[in-house]
């Protein structure tokens, strides 16, 4: 109950420093076996990031990857691999798309 409740917060929070604490702590978490949280950062990806907001983005890219590392699922590696993908598009700001970079490519070598 208590991570439905976090990624309930996650897609109504405004505040981008409450919004900051939500998506780092989601991450130290790391628990998400329904997919929830990520299925939050998506929705947070699309509404809340924009092409400049580095500091974010990156705590989104931490947290999935630390997600994702934690859960070791086969769909939530899709999943993640996913969303970080989103970054990588050219209105994204060079360090932004350059972390999703790094940051996918220490989810695939989880995958190994």
């Amino acid at each position: 109950i208590f991570i439905s409740d976090i990624a309930q917060m996650l897609t109504l929070e405004n505040d981008p420093l409450l919004l900051n604490v939500l998506i780092y702590t989601a991450g130290e978490i790391g628990y998400d076996k329904e997919g929830n949280i990520l299925k939050a950062f998506e929705k947070i990806t699309v509404k809340n990031v924009k092409k400049d907001d580095i500091k974010c983005a990156e705590l989104l890219c931490d947290s999935i990857y630390k997600i994702v590392a934690f859960m070791g699922r086969p769909a939530l590696y899709r999943q993640g691999k996913q969303l970080l993908s989103r970054f990588m598009y050219p209105q994204y700001n060079k360090q932004i798309r350059d972390y999703a970079r790094l940051t996918l490519t220490k989810i695939i070598s989880l995958e190994i």
